[in-house]
């Protein structure tokens, strides 16, 4: 039947509304929230027993990383990423900037699932990406008032249980080892977003981490312009992330599109408006897809925000960012040579006051 075909995934399914219904694994864009979490949780901070390093120091970025409490033989040991250079030095902001996989990968297996114990509302301190996750809005629905929202999944040893229950894993929450952690950390494995609740997480940070339930539209008008009612805005909670941990993040998101070697820098260096007069702040996702038959091309992905105030820089003066965007883009290729420069291309019209006038009747 038509609406057999209009369903079907080889005519890459037409009627499903990707925004809200498709789920992807959210790549390297994921960072934020591990940079945050490793933050809020002590795990990059000050304290000498519980934090792998403070947010300005050093790490060697060689390309590869291996878990220092792997067993010997084991082929799970070595995580490796695209960097091929002889080696990068980054602190937290610039491995955001250059995208670096292992500084990541550290904080996962090093930071987090060596972690003991449960923190005082309850959580694991080892599933400290989990929790910053879902307090910033994945794995579960944002609220939009459209039917058939999906969720998404942050995967924990609770879902690996349920995913076993129902048959759909071959081991329950006991084989959650360090490699999921370390996977979890670049937004890679099991995790799954959509592209709403990847702009509403950017979006979250954005504004200082009020998390928001997304709104179809603002007002109701009538035929002669008469109001009929209006949504105001309606926050479900607020994280009030403080500065100390809310600065260097975004520092490094401004240096994905703004500082050498950053990973949009060319994208937005070239694009129809001035970075350096509005600038955003932004991060590139690669995402690698894989099934149990089939290996498919990167998703490329791109989540930002704008315009962003830069201290010192008196063109931004006053700025508060007031757009987020998130471009998810199958079987693309990298993050910086699809999604972003279509994420560019939303911005200039933004900042150049060029958005097209809405289509009506009227």
């Amino acid at each position: 039947s038509l609406y057999n075909e209009l369903i079907a995934e080889e005519n890459y399914s037409p009627i499903l509304n990707r925004a809200i219904q498709g789920s992807y694994a959210p790549g390297s864009t994921f960072k934020l929230v591990t940079a945050l979490a490793a933050l809020e949780e002590g795990v990059i901070g000050y304290d000498e027993e519980e934090s792998l390093r403070a947010p300005e120091d050093l790490y060697l970025d060689v390309g590869d990383y291996v878990y220092s409490q792997c067993v010997a033989d084991s082929s799970t040991c070595l995580f490796s990423s695209p960097y091929s250079g002889p080696g990068q030095w980054v602190d937290l902001p610039r491995s955001l900037a250059v995208s670096s996989d292992t500084y990541y990968y550290e904080i996962g297996g090093e930071g987090f699932f060596r972690r003991s114990g449960f923190n005082d509302d309850g959580t694991r301190r080892d599933e400290g990406i989990q929790k910053w996750a879902r307090l910033l809005g994945l794995g579960t629905d944002t609220g939009i008032q459209l039917p058939y929202e999906r969720s998404g999944a942050i995967p924990d040893r609770a879902y690996y249980d349920r995913q076993y229950d129902l048959g759909v894993f071959s081991v329950d929450g006991s084989g959650w080892f360090a490699g999921a952690t370390i996977n979890l950390s670049i937004g890679q494995g099991e995790t799954l977003v959509s592209p709403l609740q990847l702009a509403n997480l950017y979006a979250t940070f954005g504004n200082g981490g009020r998390v928001h339930q997304p709104n179809v539209a603002t007002k109701v008008t009538s035929p002669d312009g008469d109001i009929v009612i209006e949504f105001s805005p309606r926050v479900l909670r607020d994280l009030e992330i403080s500065d100390e941990f809310h600065d260097p993040i975004e520092q490094g998101l401004l240096g994905v599109t703004m500082q050498q070697g950053g990973t949009a820098r060319r994208v937005f260096a070239n694009a129809n408006f001035n970075i350096w007069s509005w600038p955003v702040a932004g991060k590139t996702g690669t995402a690698e897809v894989k099934t149990a038959t089939t290996q498919k091309a990167d998703t490329s992905l791109f989540a930002g925000y704008g315009p962003v105030e830069i201290e010192g820089q008196e063109a931004t003066e006053g700025y508060v960012p007031n757009l987020a965007v998130a471009v998810i883009m199958e079987e693309s290729g990298f993050g910086s040579e699809a999604a972003a420069p279509v994420v560019a291309g939303i911005f200039e019209h933004w900042a150049t006051d060029t958005v097209p006038e809405l289509r009506s009747d009227q």
